[in-house]
């Protein structure tokens, strides 16, 4: 393949890329503004599917960590589907911190009443990429 053709290509998968991100974004704010306006929505101030409650400082980590992840993408180092499905997961996050002051989740789960998990695409979006991108790193060893 000559060099003018890989570049080409390798700018449809750039573009490709932040057009998967933007659109998990923004299916995942759909689902968000729909659940609060239907009143089953509720804004989790804590993290990790709701369980652990931390200083907002976090929340400028998580931003540098998606921006590691997106400068990853635009480079095209591997691993790109898990960067971003975690950059989706992140960046829908993040726009929930800075605009809610939480993230809103509508899913639960849970065995008892008392114990449940509150999570949103979002949150499965970063497992799966976590999962993903594990599962590489594992196999290449």
């Amino acid at each position: 393949m000559e060099l003018a053709q890989k570049a080409k290509v390798i700018l449809r998968l750039r573009i490709l890329s932040l057009f998967y991100i933007f659109t998990l974004v923004a299916l995942d704010q759909m689902l968000k503004n729909s659940s609060l306006h239907a009143n089953y929505g509720v804004i989790n101030n804590c993290y990790i599917l709701g369980k652990f409650c931390l200083s907002n400082v976090i929340n400028f980590f998580l931003l540098l960590l998606l921006l590691v992840f997106l400068v990853n993408i635009i480079k095209l180092r591997g691993y790109v589907f898990a960067l971003i499905l975690i950059s989706a997961g992140l960046a829908s996050n993040l726009l929930d911190r800075i605009f809610r002051n939480g993230v809103v989740d509508y899913w639960k789960f849970g065995f008892f009443s008392n114990k449940l998990i509150n999570f949103n695409l979002s949150d499965i979006l970063i497992i799966l990429g976590v999962l993903l991108y594990a599962n590489r790193i594992l196999r290449h060893k």
